[in-house]
């Protein structure tokens, strides 16, 4: 009696390189938030990939992330204007 043969694993599909740009814009918190904005700039990203990888209408994906991304902004700055 022989195995069957493997069954290949369905592929993630790849994000192009205009949507990784677009996901990694948080990361500009580094320069008004220093390491709390890299640090919700890195938590924005991760949420963001989730987000692009699952929606599958694609408008949707830009005004989600982009959303998400004003509202880290909105955080970091209240941050730093109690600090002052």
């Amino acid at each position: 009696m022989s195995t069957p043969p493997p069954v290949p694993e369905p592929t993630k599909p790849k994000l192009v390189w205009y949507q990784q740009v677009w996901l990694a814009l948080p990361f500009a918190l580094v320069a008004v938030g220093g390491a709390i904005g890299g640090a919700c700039g890195g938590a924005a990203w991760a949420i963001n990939q989730q987000v692009f990888k699952k929606t599958k209408h694609t408008v949707l994906r830009y005004v989600w992330t982009g959303n998400a991304g004003r509202a880290e902004r909105n955080g970091v700055e209240r941050s730093r204007a109690r600090q002052r």
